[in-house]
């Protein structure tokens, strides 16, 4: 794989994200916009289940703005070859992946704790689970041209045997006298 074809996936990459990031924004903004008292007495919301469901979607919004912003910094940070902007998502990346591993696992364990099916806990740890191992085939392009961009390459050094005046100046014993 060339330094272009993670260039250009890392660039793809970061254009659908920042993309994603602004639409899922815009519907989580209309989202909060329709929730009212008329909309929470159509599905049966009580008082506190509307606004657990309106506190999500501002934390919903809230991470959508970092995850927008973290994408326009690895785009700069690809164009403009600037390693620490790079490296500011590459980070985030990290945390992003260790918690949701986190979550993960506390998801699944909290599920069997509240008598969830062992096998509905399961499949939703399992699901969740993939979609770390996306996260991380998606990140995977970022991260080789991080690393190739910041660790220099090795010389290459050209394998010369001697030159005629170096044998002519060095006696070794096969060198012809007897």
């Amino acid at each position: 794989m060339s330094c272009c074809n993670i260039r250009s996936w890392s660039l793809i990459i970061g254009w659908v994200n920042a993309v994603v990031a602004l639409l899922v924004f815009i519907a989580l903004v209309a989202f909060a916009c329709v929730i009212d008292d008329n909309y929470a007495k159509e599905n049966n919301w009580n008082e506190d289940q509307k606004n657990a469901y309106f506190a999500a979607t501002i934390l919903g919004c809230v991470l959508c703005v970092i995850s927008f912003i973290l994408n326009v910094m690895l785009i700069v940070g690809i164009y403009q070859a600037r390693i620490k902007l790079l490296a500011i998502y590459i980070y985030a990346m990290y945390v992003s992946i260790g918690l949701g591993v986190i979550a993960a696992v506390i998801t699944f364990i909290v599920r069997l704790i509240y008598k969830d099916p062992a096998g509905d806990a399961f499949l939703n740890f399992l699901r969740n689970l993939v979609y770390i191992a996306f996260e991380v085939i998606i990140f995977s392009p970022v991260y080789m041209l991080y690393k190739k961009i910041t660790e220099p390459e090795p010389e290459l050094q050209e394998h010369r045997g001697p030159s005629n005046n170096d044998s002519a100046n060095k006696s070794t014993p096969y060198s012809g006298h007897i």
